[in-house]
């Protein structure tokens, strides 16, 4: 009988260290898996914002009469917003809208001295930029006369080559853009192909690999500027784009890169 209760007792002491030790060795291992949500992050403490306007920090009693009235109005609007959100009766609702009405109209006489004010300063006027569709129309068009001129006399110390292959969808459908473009705008124009064939019309001459350095990847189609006495070559498009793009990329390099006209 002794020895039973010997055996208890021992068994009572192993549970309770086991117990123990599967506590210790809760607070020991760390969570992991899907316990992370239980993690509580501290808090970090904000720093104050130096790109606030000081006059936010101020009190009300100090600041211009022009901000009192501002914030005045932003105020009884957001309550007047809230307490319509909160119960949307009638009346709610219509003293939010008439404080909206009393903003916007702000805005509009706002919005109309500022534009009477701008027009009486040149320095406030883009002409180039102007909202109305049939200035701008007619704009486009004078400067599409202009560009029609510079590119007629480009065409005149440069012709356009297209880089192409026979297999090349692209190409197939790039080639009557790119004649119609040389054809309007007095360019000759080759193709250069892997075999010296004509492509598409255009007359085709053999493509040696003298452009690897600008097209390493042999990708199609590519349409290059060439001087005529062959001293420079320059990239204008590549892939398909649309003559207004093509353009337009020419324009670019001008300006940026290198002088053309």
């Amino acid at each position: 009988m002794q020895n039973k209760a010997l055996i208890i007792l021992f068994i009572f002491f192993q549970l309770i260290a086991t117990i123990a030790n599967a506590k210790g060795a809760g607070r020991a291992v760390p969570l992991e898996g899907f316990n992370w949500y239980n993690e509580k992050p501290e808090p970090q403490k904000k720093k104050p914002d130096d790109s606030l306007p000081k006059a936010s920090n101020e009190k009300l009693e100090d600041l211009p009469e022009y901000e009192k009235n501002i914030r005045a109005l932003q105020k009884k609007h957001e309550q007047a917003h809230r307490q319509a959100l909160d119960n949307p009766t009638p009346e709610h609702l219509l003293a939010e809208l008439k404080l909206e009405k009393e903003m916007i109209n702000k805005s509009r006489i706002y919005g109309e001295k500022r534009v009477a004010v701008a027009m009486l300063d040149s320095q406030f006027t883009n002409m180039k930029q102007h909202s109305n569709v049939m200035h701008r129309r007619v704009g486009e068009q004078v400067e599409a006369a202009e560009m029609a001129k510079k590119l007629a006399k480009l065409s005149n110390d440069w012709g356009l080559v297209l880089q192409v292959q026979e297999e090349c969808r692209h190409c197939h459908a790039f080639a009557p853009i790119v004649l119609e473009f040389a054809k309007t705008h007095g360019f000759e124009l080759l193709a250069a192909t892997d075999d010296g064939r004509d492509f598409y019309g255009i007359e085709g001459v053999l493509d040696a690999g003298k452009m690897v350095m600008f097209n390493p990847k042999r990708e199609m189609p590519i349409l290059y500027l060439l001087k005529n006495d062959g001293t420079e070559v320059i990239p204008i498009s590549r892939g398909i784009n649309s003559d207004d793009q093509i353009i337009s990329n020419i324009m670019n390099i001008d300006k940026y890169l290198r002088r053309l006209f």
